[in-house]
C-alpha cells in the first residue's frame, strides 16, 4: 500500500528529528549492533525501538507480538 504525501512527510521528519537527537542503541531483542529505529508513530517521531534489520522485518510482518519496550523476550529471537 503506497503511503500519502503527509504520511511520507511525517516519515522524513520523525527520520530526521530520530539522527539528530537519539544515539543509535543495538537491537533490543538480539544486542546486534546494526540496529534500525522503529517508529510505531510517526506522530512520535522520538519514541523509537531500536531494532537489528531481522526483527525490524518481523515487527512490521506481525511476527512479535505487541509489546512494551521492556517487555521484549528472548523467545521471540
Amino acid at each position: 500500500m503506497a503511503l500519502t504525501l503527509e504520511e511520507q512527510r511525517q516519515r522524513r521528519r520523525a527520520r530526521e528529528q530520530v539522527h539528530r537527537r537519539l544515539f543509535r542503541q543495538p537491537c533490543e531483542v538480539c544486542g546486534n549492533k546494526k540496529s534500525q529505529g522503529h517508529h510505531r508513530d510517526y506522530q512520535r517521531p522520538l519514541d523509537v525501538r531500536w531494532l537489528c534489520h531481522r526483527h525490524h522485518v518481523k515487527t512490521h510482518w506481525g511476527k512479535f507480538p505487541t509489546m512494551s519496550r521492556k517487555g521484549m523476550l528472548a523467545n521471540f529471537i
